[in-house]
């Protein structure tokens, strides 16, 4: 058999494949083609914002939100830069406020959106965050601590995937884990606490937290409340806090310490190139497929 692929427009694909009988018999020879219209998956991540969120949020201590487009130094081949973008975006930006050393910088700081429900905070594009979940490379217990997480290599020096710990390696363009970006789930709280790095799609069930140094390059998409504690935690990308749903003052996501949440255009969109869970190809959802022998049509 043979297969060709030809792009029909920026995301749409027309795959067709040939095959052909090669051994003898009554139907030495013989060949059937069929062809089926694809497109890739669209996730429909927001590149434009650090942060969007559904409840409360307090910036304290000497912690700062920044819509200033960013990426590792160390990292080559990203697009241009994006200049200064919203900071934060909120249902209610009467809940969101800063205290003492605390700053949102963005252009603008602050925007507020009513019209935010549930569906902009679960449903990304062609994937629910059910969906993601379900593609989850990682899977940790509710009310688990990370304390390490760390690049890990198979005997032959390939990145070991298999490895639970093993977020990527976004601090060593060397490292065959530098373009891993694995999509990462906890099922209930979860607390990071440490000095090392991460990279993908961290989806969390409920209340996350990040203590130490601990800096991660993606997407972030906490279904609870989103806190730092002491320490210089770094998160590249974007973060989407749901909040639980709910504008009461028990879901304020609080930020202190000296944290540094800013948007990372690169971060996300490697987030989703380099995941083959997300970045395929899926046929169109009616009238896909052809029979091109019955239509009398070749795909060469």
């Amino acid at each position: 058999y043979s297969v060709a692929v030809r792009r029909m427009a920026q995301r749409v694909f027309f795959v067709s494949s040939t095959g052909r009988v090669t051994y003898g018999g009554r139907y030495a020879g013989a060949s059937r083609s069929v062809g089926m219209v694809v497109r890739t998956l669209n996730l429909g991540l927001q590149t434009d914002m650090a942060v969007q969120i559904y409840g409360g949020l307090e910036v304290g201590g000497n912690a700062t939100v920044t819509g200033m487009d960013e990426y590792p130094s160390n990292w080559a081949n990203c697009p241009a830069a994006s200049g200064s973008q919203k900071a934060v975006v909120a249902k209610d930006t009467s809940l969101v406020y800063t205290r003492g050393g605390g700053q949102i910088v963005g252009n603008p700081a602050e925007t507020q959106d009513t019209s935010l429900n549930a569906q902009d905070f679960l449903q990304y594009g062609d994937v629910s965050f059910d969906e993601l979940k379900a593609l989850a490379e990682k899977v940790y217990p509710a009310g688990v601590t990370v304390n390490n997480t760390a690049p890990a290599l198979t005997q032959d020096g390939r990145c070991d995937k298999s490895v639970r710990e093993n977020w990527g390696a976004p601090t060593d363009p060397t490292s065959p884990c530098h373009f891993y970006f694995p999509i990462i789930y906890a099922q209930g709280n979860l607390t990071i606490s440490s000095s090392s790095s991460g990279q993908g799609i961290l989806l969390v069930e409920g209340d996350l937290k990040i203590a130490g140094g601990f800096q991660f390059n993606g997407l972030v998409i906490v279904k609870g409340t989103f806190e730092t504690g002491s320490g210089n935690a770094q998160v590249n990308g974007s973060v989407i806090v749901y909040s639980g749903g709910s504008l009461g003052v028990s879901t304020i996501s609080d930020l202190t310490g000296t944290p540094i949440v800013s948007l990372g255009t690169c971060a996300i969109k490697r987030a989703e190139e380099y995941n083959t869970a997300v970045s395929r190809a899926i046929p169109l959802s009616t009238r896909a497929w052809i029979d091109l022998s019955g239509a009398g049509t070749s795909s060469n």
